[in-house]
């Protein structure tokens, strides 16, 4: 095939998925409730904990701001009814122009003046002096009925992203270009690591450098010190939002991806640390505080909702599986997972939930074009479902089906960067969704 054809159709593969735009044919939909139900009566407070996930998902991102307001708007809310909120005693680390200040990129800084001149407070997340994470709040008041939402924002990847970029030596958009010095400068007629990739490879490539480091790094010893800072972001969230106090504080979790389960190790961890590795890190009470663990308790147990985009729990399973027991055969073996009693995170999440007033619905938002993402199959909600009146609050699942984007290319492709979890942010359906649940729902 000639040269020129040959980049001709690589031109229109590119141009296929660069066009791909939001899509809204919903597929599958089971009743559930959603987030509007939080406000069944006048004067309540809702509190949403937005957790971003794997990929390339800083804070301030301009589209999580726009679907913050979407999600205001639909629950009744305007932009007038943005109140200013001060964070200075309630943040462990408030942002002000700081040592650490002096390592943010001019976008960082861009970003983060943006939010605040949206009226979102900002607060870090560190380990020792590296700034690893950032919580946002935007909080909206209602003049007319006098109830309130609390919209958070906990971004994690911060370090994650320089990990990668350092180790794997890439570039800000995730290439290997140039090759690159210990202080991550190009070096002068250094080896161009993309120019003999195949055009449509340096895309793949790209995606996978994006995507794929954060459960590596996550799954692996640094994964302790993300489950602190996680649990250090939302006891700071719990506090700010009244969890220090006497009184119910109905929150709900939207996670992107691999941010489900790390809600769940933390949340799970601090409840009940069990005999399991990575909860032992967490509870030390150098890493800790007992407030920080009463406020993570009132939050578990004031939790009536998790909505997760691009949902992964089967597939990060996987990283829990044990080895076969004496005496076991190979059915027996598989049978204990997922969700095996050894194993922390969700089972140790729901099984002590011991204060919780409301069930706990999940709702999986799944494209099925995602190539990261999977269905909360019935034997996943049979194995993963702890329901016990002495215990816990029956857990209800949900999945709902749902495409972000457009088959292109003749029907042969759809683009897995809008089909995973930030497609759901533009899916005008999806956030109907979210808002009004099924309509078709009854008590």
């Amino acid at each position: 095939m000639p040269t020129a054809d040959l980049k001709l159709i690589c031109l229109i593969f590119f141009l296929s998925l660069i066009t791909a735009g939001c899509a809204s044919n919903q597929i599958h939909l089971k009743p559930f409730h959603g987030l509007n139900h939080n406000y069944q009566t006048p004067g309540q407070t809702l509190n949403v904990v937005f957790v971003h996930g794997m990929g390339d998902h800083r804070f301030g991102e301009p589209d999580v701001l726009k679907y913050q307001k979407r999600i205001a708007h639909e629950l009744g809310f305007e932009e007038a009814d943005v109140h200013q909120v001060d964070w200075e005693q309630k943040c462990k680390w408030p942002h002000t122009d700081n040592d650490s200040y002096n390592d943010y990129t001019s976008e960082e800084k861009r970003r983060i003046a943006e939010r605040k001149q949206a009226n979102q407070s900002v607060c870090e997340l560190r380990i020792e002096n590296v700034v690893i994470g950032f919580i946002g709040w935007r909080q909206y008041r209602s003049q007319d009925n006098g109830k309130i939402l609390n919209l958070f924002e906990l971004s994690w990847d911060r370090a994650t992203e320089l990990l990668q970029k350092r180790i794997l030596e890439l570039d800000n958009n995730y290439c290997e270009t140039i090759e690159l010095d210990d202080n991550g400068d190009p070096i002068e007629n250094g080896l161009n690591r993309e120019a003999d990739r195949a055009f449509a490879n340096r895309w793949l490539k790209r995606f996978v450098n994006q995507n794929l480091g954060d459960p590596v790094i996550y799954l692996g010893n640094y994964g302790n010190s993300i489950r602190q800072t996680i649990a250090e972001g939302l006891a700071t969230i719990s506090q700010a939002a009244g969890g220090d106090e006497q009184g119910e504080y109905n929150y709900s979790i939207i996670s992107d991806s691999l941010g489900s389960r790390i809600v769940f190790d933390t949340l799970g961890c601090v409840i009940e640390p069990g005999n399991n590795n990575i909860c032992s890190h967490l509870r030390d009470e150098a890493n800790i505080t007992s407030d920080e663990v009463k406020s993570l308790e009132n939050m578990a147990n004031n939790m009536t909702q998790v909505f997760m985009n691009a949902n992964q729990l089967p597939f990060l399973a996987l990283s829990q599986v044990g080895p076969p027991k004496p005496g076991q055969n190979e059915n027996e073996w598989l049978n204990r997972f997922p969700c095996a009693s050894e194993a922390a995170g969700m089972m140790n999440f729901l099984m002590n939930r011991s204060g919780a007033q409301h069930p706990l619905q999940i709702v999986a938002f799944t494209d099925p074009n995602d190539a990261l993402s999977y269905h909360l199959t019935d034997r996943f909600q049979k194995k993963c479902a702890y329901i016990d009146n002495n215990h816990a609050s029956p857990i209800n699942y949900i999945n709902v089906r749902i495409p972000n984007v457009k088959w292109t290319f003749f029907g042969l492709f759809a683009n897995p960067v809008k089909a995973h979890s930030s497609g759901f942010r533009c899916n005008p359906e999806a956030i109907r969704l979210l808002v009004e649940g099924n309509r078709e729902d009854s008590e």
